[in-house]
């Protein structure tokens, strides 16, 4: 049961919000709104992004500033309008596509 499909991922920071919501939560429901089912949303404990600042939890306290990465996966024709989607975002979000296969383990 080998299926060619495409993966998105979709850095974020855990504190960028939309609208008063937490942004992974809305582009999650736009997923959902595509047809999109096969996605995991991961916390990181260290990231680097654009804005040239590491990023990490503190042993003290939790930083509200960590990396966030959403991954997706389906068929390109449902991908593509997802991603198109999230244009708005451009400025709070980094995407990365690629090919990818779902493999069948006995």
């Amino acid at each position: 049961m080998n299926k060619d499909v495409v993966k998105a991922s979709i850095f974020m920071q855990e504190n960028d919000a939309v609208d008063g919501a937490p942004l992974y939560s809305s582009i999650i429901s736009r997923a959902i709104g595509c047809g999109l089912s096969n996605y995991v949303v991961l916390r990181g404990s260290v990231g680097f992004g654009r804005s040239g600042i590491t990023h990490g939890a503190r042993k003290i306290s939790l930083s509200k500033e960590l990396p966030l990465k959403i991954e997706i996966v389906g068929d390109r024709e449902q991908v593509q309008p997802f991603l198109d989607s999230l244009a708005g975002f451009a400025d709070q979000i980094v995407v990365m596509l690629g090919k990818s296969e779902i493999v069948g383990i006995k």
